[in-house]
C-alpha cells in the first residue's frame, strides 16, 4: 500500500453561524465537519469540543503533497474575500495528515511549504500550518 496525504483547510472557534451557512456563503460541501457536542464521526463516541468545517483538495489522497497543496489553494483563492473575513472572525488553519505503512520501502512523502504558500497563507490571515504524521503497522493485527 502506498503512501496517503491529505491536506485541508479548516475553519474553527464558530458558534455565531452553523456548517449550513458556511456551506451557502462558501458555496462548497465540506469534506468534513464536527459539530460542538456531537459526536466526532459514526465509529466513535468522542464528541467534538469545537465546531469545525474541513474544506478538501479535491484530489486522490495518493496524489501528491504539491498537488493537493497548490489544487486547495486554488480552492481558497476563489473565495479569498469572504475567507478573508472568517479568517478574521475564526480560527483557520491548513492541515496535512501524512499516512505512512510502516513496512512500505518508498521514501517519505515530501511535504514542503513554498515561498508563495507562506504568502498566501499570511495574505488571507491563516496563521497556523498543522502536520501529523500517522505510522500504519506493517500487518492488520489479528485477534
Amino acid at each position: 500500500m502506498r503512501h496517503q496525504v491529505h491536506v485541508t483547510f479548516l475553519i474553527s472557534g464558530f458558534d455565531d453561524i452553523n456548517h449550513e451557512d458556511l456551506e451557502k456563503a462558501l458555496d462548497i460541501k465540506p469534506a468534513y465537519v464536527h459539530k460542538k457536542g456531537e459526536p466526532k464521526s459514526s465509529i466513535s463516541s468522542a464528541l467534538a469540543k469545537d465546531n469545525i468545517f474541513w474544506i478538501g483538495s479535491g484530489l486522490d489522497p495518493y496524489q501528491s503533497f504539491r498537488d493537493q497543496m497548490d489544487a486547495l489553494i486554488g480552492i481558497l483563492k476563489n473565495r479569498y474575500p469572504i475567507l478573508k473575513e472568517f479568517a478574521r472572525r475564526y480560527e483557520c488553519e491548513i492541515s496535512c495528515a501524512a499516512y505512512m505503512r510502516y513496512d512500505n520501502d518508498q521514501s517519505l512523502p515530501s511535504i514542503n511549504l513554498s515561498r508563495s504558500d507562506i504568502e498566501f497563507m499570511a495574505e488571507l490571515g491563516i496563521e497556523d500550518f498543522d502536520v501529523d504524521l500517522y505510522v500504519l503497522p506493517d500487518k492488520p493485527e489479528v485477534e
